[in-house]
């Protein structure tokens, strides 16, 4: 007689990639009590608002974009959730996600020329401009009837900033009068996309910035889901994982599918076993983590280098800020502005001073657009997107420099 086959491996809760949700929720408490503000405020006071929430990819919006529906289900408020390429990829795509119901408003958009929303209603306030439009009657007349949340991913794709700036405007107009929430999700790039939207009230629109874990919260969304697994984790194995990861989410999701996999992999998970993960078993699945890590990097580092000034630019910013310093946009964009007049040198017409200030400034854009620094809301000062790639620029340009030294000699 065989012997019976051993239970199968739980499966493994930890997903290192874009858009996955992470199986513990750390360190967003403080995110997650003024979302759930906002929707208390729908059903309470009966209006709405729009919140722009972002930060450099990684961080964990899509999750709270998730958390959110969920939290809207519980309370039985509507909720459309989708990309930006998928709700404002079109008037039609836009009036089919906000009013599947209305034929009538469909129809109206297929055949719309998209300058008729901005050409309807010019009254004396901003609100009365808009308040006309088909797009603004319909969505406060749904919205009357009952609360509305929409969430929009990846705001910072928005493929038509004509649809993008009818949806604002119509989300302005109904916010003010009925219980409707518009958020948008995206990376630092999502500033500047709404800029071209050509909407000037966004700029006072509430900002959430999603930025690196606190090191409790970094330990627990590893140790938490391991622990409902019946696996412990001793402090020194934590205090690695932190250090390592810098408390960036998407690398704790690496740390975890590795530690599981190695859990899984010494019979702990299949036959129930309690089982300690100690500073040695971490150090076994280092190299599986650091693989990953490094293959993150080069592809970061590949895109900064599709330009020389800009790889050049992000190492100058990588030098001024890697020790900690706080600096705002204009001492980096000093900082970028020195590097390219050190490089004009080398060039028998080098460009003028002023070229050199304007490119400066659109390389210090680009990185804010590439999220390699980013400034979160209501701060002067900019920091590191992920601070660990700061020191891997570091060395990898030095090193490329010592490279290209050794082989003029």
């Amino acid at each position: 007689m065989r012997p019976p086959k051993p239970p199968a491996s739980p499966h493994n809760p930890f997903s290192p990639g874009p858009g996955y949700i992470p199986p513990y929720l750390a360190g967003r408490e403080a995110e997650q009590d003024r979302l759930s503000t906002e929707v208390a405020r729908l059903q309470d006071v009966g209006m709405g608002r729009m919140l722009l929430m972002y930060g450099p990819r990684g961080m964990g919006k899509t999750t709270l974009l998730e958390w959110l529906e969920g939290h809207c289900k519980e309370r039985r408020i509507e909720t459309i959730t989708g990309t930006a390429n998928e709700i404002l990829g079109s008037m039609t795509k836009l009036s089919k996600a906000v009013l599947p119901k209305s034929r009538l408003l469909v129809e109206w958009a297929m055949n719309l020329d998209i300058h008729g929303v901005f050409s309807t209603g010019l009254k004396t306030s901003p609100e009365d401009r808009y308040a006309d439009t088909p797009l603004s009657k319909h969505l406060t007349i749904r919205c009357r009837r009952k609360p509305l949340v929409l969430l929009v991913d990846e705001a910072h794709a928005a493929p038509d900033k004509k649809v993008l700036g009818a949806l604002l405007n119509a989300g302005q107009v109904a916010a003010a009068r009925t219980p409707f929430l518009l958020v948008l999700a995206g990376t630092p790039e999502v500033e500047e996309v709404l800029e071209g939207a050509d909407v000037t009230f966004i700029e006072r629109a509430d900002r959430l910035g999603i930025g690196l874990l606190d090191e409790e919260a970094a330990a627990a969304a590893v140790y938490r889901p391991m622990e409902e697994a019946g696996i412990t984790m001793s402090e020194d194995a934590r205090n690695r994982i932190v250090e390592d990861s810098q408390c960036y989410p998407y690398f704790l999701q690496a740390w975890g599918k590795a530690l599981w996999d190695f859990a899984s992999r010494r019979g702990a998970l299949q036959h129930g076993e309690s089982r300690q993960i100690d500073l040695d078993d971490v150090m076994q699945v280092d190299p599986d983590v650091q693989a990953i890590k490094t293959a993150f990097y080069d592809r970061r580092y590949r895109a900064l280098n599709r330009e020389s000034d800009l790889l050049a630019a992000a190492g100058a910013v990588a030098q001024a800020i890697g020790g900690g310093a706080e600096l705002d946009e204009v001492p980096l964009q000093r900082v970028i502005e020195k590097t390219l007049k050190s490089t004009a040198q080398d060039f028998p017409q080098p460009p003028d001073r002023r070229e050199i200030e304007k490119r400066a400034w659109e390389l210090l854009d680009e990185l804010v657009r590439t999220d390699f620094v980013w400034r979160r809301p209501r701060t002067p000062h900019m920091e590191p997107g992920i601070p660990s790639f700061i020191t891997y620029l570091q060395q990898r340009v030095s090193g490329s420099c010592g490279n290209r030294r050794t082989s003029s000699d």
